[in-house]
């Protein structure tokens, strides 16, 4: 990432903008947000699909959060916040269906993009592992007062029928946040696809506006959003939303991407790798990751006192190849395609509510 892509994301930052939407409120406790993504309401478009001449849905997006802690945010804390869109029916366009995403966070809601925490993307078919990349974005002010994620360059997205692009920013908020509790973002341009909210009808959410056209749309803007939430950490944290059941093109384990099936390799055996974890934090539980490599996927397990939950992310390097949710403190992680040669992972759990994160040590695979 250039210093003057996180100029840019610092300068959007220091904007304000409101423009975000609710979730559905709920009463589920503070740690029931462990390891999932909170997704709010989706939004989509109509179109005609080119080969049976009726109306189907064309680019349907969503967008949600995610503390890696597994509680509400604490004021100052970095937590994450993801937007996803993909094509269902197929429109009559060579290129498929061509889109710009606009994100626009509340007041007192800013990014923060670091070497620890880099925005992160993947693109690609519904079905196939994820294949994370850090590179090729660039960063612009938006018509509705947002900050846009364009290719360098200033190029829009095309994705075909079938595709699905995922996009992970960090962010953290400067005051207390109440997400659906605050004023939601229903106004009448946005449901019926003029453009998002103002900021002054947003309240504690944040939108994603697609801007969409060429392929035969119904709208202008497909714009999703989502109640944020923050602590002060004096007070009761607020209940996070319960995921919506309907209108969600993604999984826990960040939609769908092109990674494609591994070229087929062996690793340098395959006994427990045990990493390193700090002793226990605030109260949380020491962890212990360890991971082994079989074919195609690694074994992953984190030993703790408490039930280790949330998500691991395997990297390889800085990059995030894939991330994986946690069952019992176990999960088996199918690596996305990797050119020939000699990788060295390593499996990092950020730790809970009550467990302590933890790192593996590295795991050589071998891709002949």
């Amino acid at each position: 990432m250039t210093t003057r892509i996180r100029a840019a994301l610092a300068g959007l930052a220091l904007l304000g903008s409101g423009l975000l939407a609710a979730t559905p409120a709920s009463g589920a406790p503070a740690d029931a947000v462990t390891g999932a993504w909170n997704d709010g309401r989706s939004d989509h478009d109509t179109i005609t699909d080119c080969i049976t001449g009726t109306p189907g849905t064309g680019l349907d997006a969503q967008v949600g959060w995610l503390s890696p802690t597994g509680r509400v945010p604490v004021v100052g804390e970095v937590f994450w916040m993801r937007t996803y869109v993909g094509l269902v029916s197929l429109p009559c366009t060579q290129r498929g269906a061509s889109f710009l995403p606009e994100v626009l966070l509340p007041e007192g809601v800013v990014f923060h993009e670091d070497a620890a925490h880099p925005v992160e993307w993947s693109l690609g078919y519904a079905g196939q592992p994820q294949e994370w990349r850090t590179d090729g974005l660039d960063y612009n002010y938006g018509a509705n007062g947002g900050a846009t994620v364009e290719h360098v360059g200033g190029e829009p997205w095309y994705i075909r029928q079938g595709q699905v692009l995922e996009i992970h920013l960090p962010v953290r908020a400067t005051r207390e946040l109440k997400g659906p509790a605050s004023l939601q973002p229903e106004c009448q341009n946005r449901r019926e696809g003029y453009g998002p909210c103002p900021v002054a009808e947003a309240g504690d959410h944040v939108q994603v506006a697609y801007t969409i056209g060429g392929y035969g749309s119904n709208k202008r803007y497909v714009t999703p959003y989502v109640g944020l939430f923050a602590t002060n950490g004096t007070q009761p944290p607020p209940a996070p939303p319960a995921p919506p059941t309907t209108g969600n093109n993604g999984n826990n384990n960040g939609g769908n991407n092109n990674g494609g099936n591994n070229n087929g390799g062996n690793n340098n055996g395959g006994n427990d790798n045990g990493g390193h974890g700090d002793n226990g934090t605030a109260g949380r539980a020491a962890s212990r990751t360890k991971a082994s490599a079989t074919g195609r996927s690694l074994r992953v397990r984190v030993r703790s006192t408490a039930v280790p939950t949330g998500t691991v992310r395997v990297l390889k390097g800085d990059k995030t190849l894939v991330r994986a949710q946690l069952k019992r403190g176990r999960a088996t992680v199918r690596l996305p395609r990797l050119p020939r040669g000699r990788h060295r992972l390593v499996v990092h759990y950020p730790g809970s509510a009550t467990v302590a994160p933890s790192t593996s040590k590295p795991v050589v695979v071998v891709i002949r």
